[in-house]
């Protein structure tokens, strides 16, 4: 999953590092610390987008918080080979701040929190709390905060953070929706007042549409690296 580690130079973590720039280089008033990392349904990639965003934040001397919000399926603990214990479920039961339970990885400047151990009743927890409460000290920790959460239109979870944070980025995997479904996860965001800041198009067949700008930017990579 951690592309933009393992193939630095590669046309996908380009696009990693393009979309951390335009987070920097939001319009102006839209400062945006806490952002909700989702998708319309599963399978779109948004943990590895979240992930890959998260490292090449950190790699620009950038203090990131990676939050593993998706209890049903938690992915980014195993990624970063982490335990799964304490997190998210840690802080939300007893209120306890991000950085409290955030752990280090082996990229400086980046820390994840895991979801951490639940049972069942316990998926909830993100439809009732308010974020203010984990989130008190980000500001003099992180410079980033993004939470991978469940699909929005499949779990209820994922919408309280939307409303409560500063914007969202949401994945979406080329050919695999209808527009009926993607225009129903922006209805959603748009109900409880969340901020669309881009989509971002996932598993695009290279041999169509933008075929000539990778060709073009493979050419351009190799003839650097050969310099």
């Amino acid at each position: 999953m951690l592309v933009a580690d393992r193939e630095p130079n590669s046309v996908a973590t380009e696009a990693y590092r393009a979309l951390r720039v335009n987070i920097e280089f939001l319009p102006e008033g839209r400062k945006c610390r806490n952002i909700v990392v989702t998708s319309p349904s599963q399978g779109e990639g948004k943990s590895t987008t979240a992930a890959n965003v998260a490292v090449v934040a950190a790699q620009a001397g950038w203090r990131v918080c990676l939050v593993e919000a998706d209890f049903r399926r938690p992915t980014l603990h195993t990624v970063f080979g982490l335990p799964n214990r304490g997190g998210l479920v840690k802080a939300l039961t007893e209120e306890l701040s991000l950085s409290t339970v955030a752990l280090p990885t082996d990229f400086p400047g980046l820390s994840v929190v895991v979801a951490g151990d639940h049972d069942a009743g316990q998926t909830d927890l993100l439809t009732s709390y308010s974020i203010q409460k984990v989130s008190q000290d980000i500001e003099s920790h992180y410079d980033l905060v993004l939470w991978d959460t469940p699909p929005i239109i499949v779990v209820a979870d994922a919408i309280n953070l939307v409303a409560q944070c500063d914007g969202v980025i949401l994945v979406v995997r080329s050919g695999a929706l209808s527009s009926s479904v993607l225009r129903r996860a922006s209805r959603q965001i748009a109900q409880v007042k969340g901020k669309v800041l881009g989509v971002v198009l996932n598993g695009v067949d290279l041999r169509r549409g933008d075929e000539e700008f990778y060709k073009h930017y493979r050419a351009y990579g190799a003839d650097s690296q050969q310099q």
